[in-house]
């Protein structure tokens, strides 16, 4: 009987150590707020820029509506038009599609809360962006005026064929299924 109550009182001065060293080390994290700047002005955002696997994830309608971009979501799809481009991601998915060419992405899009949140860096740079993060200021900055690097020879492809595609993209994933 002495022997559980020794155990029982360690066990809870454990859990009391492990319980204050979660809420000592939580600020840290919240201090780590990422700022994101869209040519020249700060976005505020209701769900605020998280940073997962190094890469910064925004609500997606905050990103696309700022980049002139309309937007279409429904059963974890998120189509996306500006001009000619077409972006579309699915929700858990490393494959994303823009104007109907399957790009491997290095992270995911996931939900929190009522919130979507998407690779800041791959939707701006789809959508002809140019992308710069400044890890003094844990800010990203992104700015549909400014150069973007030259694509690889040979990109895009020639238009019909990525017109084609696009419209073989929209037709599959398009209206998802109920």
């Amino acid at each position: 009987m002495k022997r559980s109550r020794e155990t029982l009182r360690r066990l809870c001065g454990l859990a009391a150590v492990v319980a204050l060293s979660g809420i000592v080390s939580a600020p840290s994290s919240a201090q780590s707020t990422i700022a994101v700047v869209v040519n020249g002005e700060q976005v505020q955002f209701v769900q605020p820029p998280i940073e997962q696997a190094d890469r910064v994830f925004v609500p997606l309608r905050g990103v696309f509506e700022r980049l002139g971009a309309s937007v279409e979501y429904s059963a974890a799809t998120i189509l996306a038009n500006r001009g000619d481009t077409t972006v579309a991601l699915r929700i858990g998915s490393n494959v994303g599609y823009v104007n109907g060419y399957e790009v491997q992405l290095d992270v995911t899009p996931f939900i929190i809360g009522s919130r979507t949140l998407v690779p800041l860096r791959f939707i701006s740079e789809s959508l002809g962006a140019a992308v710069d993060w400044n890890q003094a200021q844990q800010t990203v900055y992104v700015d549909l005026t400014a150069p973007m690097a030259p694509p690889p020879q040979g990109w895009p492809p020639p238009l019909s064929a990525s017109l084609a595609a696009s419209q073989r993209l929209v037709a599959r994933v398009w209206p998802p299924a109920a």
